[in-house]
């Protein structure tokens, strides 16, 4: 991947990783992406969210 695309994409998944608020990505009605924050705040193993 071109180092341009590289950064921003390497900084907004460190952004989402290390926020201290909840962040989810829901698609079909189903949780499949939950950063630690939001997994820590429910009690959620990763191993449960949709692949």
């Amino acid at each position: 991947m071109d180092k341009s695309k590289q950064y921003p994409t390497d900084m907004y998944s460190t952004l989402v990783k290390k926020s201290n608020d909840g962040i989810i990505i829901i698609q079909d009605e189903a949780i499949i992406f939950a950063n630690p924050k939001f997994r820590e705040i429910l009690d959620i193993h990763p191993k449960n969210l949709r692949e």
